[in-house]
C-alpha cells in the first residue's frame, strides 16, 4: 500500500460519488412546514440498506448503500466507487475515505477541509439524500406528479419549492430515506429499487486497500 499527498489524485467519478446527497440530485429548502421536522433522522431504524438509480449531468448511475444509525455509512456507486464515511453522534464533523476501484486510490478528508475547497455536505446531506435548506423555500404535503413509478415501500409526498425550482419527494418516514425524487413533473432522478433494514454483514464496513496509493487531502488542504 502507497501512501501519497495531493488533493489533485481525486478522479471525477470519486467526486461525483462524494456530492451524491449534496449533488445535482440532491435538495435545497425549508418551509411553512419545516423541512428539519418533516425529514428527521430521529428515531431512523438501527440499521438500513437499499438499492437505488439516480439521475445526473452524465447518465443513471447505480448506488447501494448502507447506513448505521448516526455513525457511519457506504455507498458504493456502479461498482467503481466506495465512499465510507463515519461520524460521533452530535457533532457536525465526519471522516469520509473515497476508494476508486479503478485508478486503485483511497482519499481521505474530513468535513472541515471539504468546507474549505467549497464542499459543504453536512452529514445529513451524505446520509440522508436530502440537502439541508440554503435559503428561502416552501415545503408542502402533496400528491405524487403523474406518472411516477409505484413506490417500494409505503410514503409520504412533499413539494418542496425554492426560487423556480419545485421538487416533489416520496418521504419514507419509517426508514428516513426518500423512495423517490423528482424534479417539476418530470421523471424521478432517484428511485430507490429495494430496501430493508437488516444488520449489514459482517465486513461491510471493511475495504481491502492492498495495492492502493492513500492520498491523505487533509494534509495537502491544511499545507495551503
Amino acid at each position: 500500500m502507497t501512501r501519497r499527498t495531493g488533493f489533485g489524485l481525486v478522479s471525477s467519478v470519486a467526486i461525483a460519488a462524494l456530492l451524491l446527497g449534496g449533488g445535482s440530485h440532491a435538495l435545497a429548502a425549508a418551509s411553512s412546514l419545516s423541512f428539519d421536522r418533516v425529514f428527521t433522522a430521529a428515531g431512523e431504524p438501527a440499521a438500513v440498506h437499499y438499492q437505488l438509480l439516480y439521475r445526473s449531468h452524465d447518465g443513471v448511475h447505480r448506488m447501494e448503500v448502507w447506513r448505521v444509525g448516526d455513525h457511519q455509512v457506504k455507498r458504493v456507486t456502479d461498482k467503481a466507487v466506495i465512499s465510507l464515511a463515519t461520524h460521533r453522534t452530535g457533532e457536525a464533523g465526519y471522516r469520509l475515505t473515497i476508494f476508486d476501484l479503478k485508478r486503485r486510490i483511497a482519499t481521505q478528508i474530513d468535513r472541515a477541509n471539504l468546507y474549505r475547497v467549497g464542499n459543504f455536505t453536512d452529514w445529513f446531506d451524505l446520509t440522508h439524500g436530502l440537502r439541508h435548506p440554503n435559503g428561502p423555500y416552501t415545503l408542502a404535503a402533496g400528491p405524487a406528479p403523474a406518472g411516477m413509478p409505484r413506490s417500494v415501500a409505503p410514503c409520504a409526498w412533499y413539494r418542496l419549492a425554492e426560487g423556480p425550482r419545485t421538487s416533489s419527494i416520496c418521504w419514507d418516514a419509517r426508514r428516513r430515506v426518500p423512495l423517490l425524487i423528482a424534479v417539476g413533473d418530470k421523471e424521478p432522478i432517484w428511485r430507490l429499487l429495494e430496501i430493508d433494514t437488516k444488520p449489514a454483514p459482517a465486513g461491510t464496513f471493511t475495504v481491502d486497500t492492498r495495492g492502493f496509493t492513500i492520498n491523505d487531502a487533509n494534509h495537502d488542504i491544511e499545507r495551503d
